[in-house]
């Protein structure tokens, strides 16, 4: 009865936790184009001025304001985060979903038959998002 009892519970368990990774590892899509940002042609998205944003940044992170920011990949999320592409996790854990497709440079997210591609640029040792490509799957 014992041993029962202990595998229902560990079904139980592996189940529930297997629904909540699940959960978690959603992406939702609300697209839009984010302030700052013009939309080039159906899929490209450029930031409309690449050096105010620089500036800006230099600026709040000189003052010590979110050191996590200097990490490409973490630029790229919250770039996504500005398209409206969540999965409502922190930003280093969305990160992790992220693909790299050139060091420091180059990211993408897969969403169902979607490839989102952001390009980052490092000036003045300052990472900007100032590319977003929305391209099918290949």
């Amino acid at each position: 009865m014992r041993t029962l009892f202990t595998l229902t519970l560990i079904l139980v368990l592996s189940t529930a936790s297997s629904t909540y990774c699940q959960d978690s590892a959603r992406i939702d899509v609300d697209f839009k184009v984010p302030k700052g940002w013009k939309k080039l042609n159906d899929t490209i998205y450029v930031i409309k001025n690449y050096t105010k944003e620089l500036n800006e940044w230099v600026s709040y992170l000189a003052q010590g304001h979110m050191p996590w920011r200097y990490d490409p990949k973490n630029i790229a999320v919250t770039c996504l985060w500005s398209f409206g592409i969540t999965n409502h996790t922190p930003v280093f854990e969305f990160a992790d979903y992220l693909e790299e497709i050139k060091k420091d440079e180059i990211y993408s997210l897969t969403v169902d038959s979607t490839d989102y591609i952001i390009y980052v640029r490092i000036k003045k040792n300052v990472p900007i998002a100032y590319k977003f490509v929305i391209s099918p799957s290949q």
